[in-house]
């Protein structure tokens, strides 16, 4: 028995590129001056929220904090804003207070301030840190900076939460800290 291949459908040429790219017919000159898409902020008031912007829980049933952080950074407006390790690196970009833990301490938390303060924020707004250190020797070291900075530095009495780290080495050997931030940015 032999069958009969069907013969195939002519295939539909595609409009000419050109074609795709012509320009749209204009428009009245007040349709082209208005946004492609309304804003859907501008179309209804934000709702009052008594809740702060960055939230620091420990919900029960966890475990204590191991230091001065806590289990969840909730964020309930804004978006998020990574922001890269700081270093301890001067105004000019040299190494500050090489292998030297409290002068990097200090500087990293400065710089870390400076990033901040240069989108408009504040330490309030961090959801969570992520802290690298060279030496596993430094973290009662870190402990205790940490214990005296971060009053001065929050609102408290809850902290971000923070993922502690050692690692073999950082960017420059002289590195012994560096301290990454999550971040709820201002829309």
């Amino acid at each position: 028995m032999s069958t009969k291949p069907t013969p195939a459908k002519p295939a539909r040429k595609a409009a000419p590129r050109s074609a795709a790219k012509a320009a749209p017919k204009a428009a009245p000159a007040a349709v082209e001056a208005a946004p492609a898409r309304p804003a859907r902020k501008s179309a209804r008031p934000a709702a009052p929220s008594a809740a702060p912007a960055v939230e620091y829980i420990n919900p029960p049933g966890a475990c204590p904090a191991q230091g001065l952080y806590s289990h969840i950074g909730k964020v309930s407006s804004g978006s998020l804003l990574f922001v890269a390790g700081q270093l301890s690196v001067g105004a000019n970009g040299e190494v500050v207070g090489a292998h030297d833990f409290d002068r990097q301490f200090r500087q990293v938390f400065s710089n870390l301030g400076d990033v901040l303060k240069g989108m408009g924020l504040t330490y309030n707004d961090v959801v969570k840190f992520t802290t690298y250190l060279v030496h596993s020797q430094d973290i009662p070291l870190f402990m205790k900076r940490r214990a005296a900075l971060f009053p001065r530095l929050f609102k408290g009495p809850l902290y971000p939460p923070n993922t502690l780290l050692i690692v073999d080495r950082l960017v420059k050997e002289e590195f012994v800290i560096e301290v990454e931030a999550i971040v709820r940015g201002n829309d």
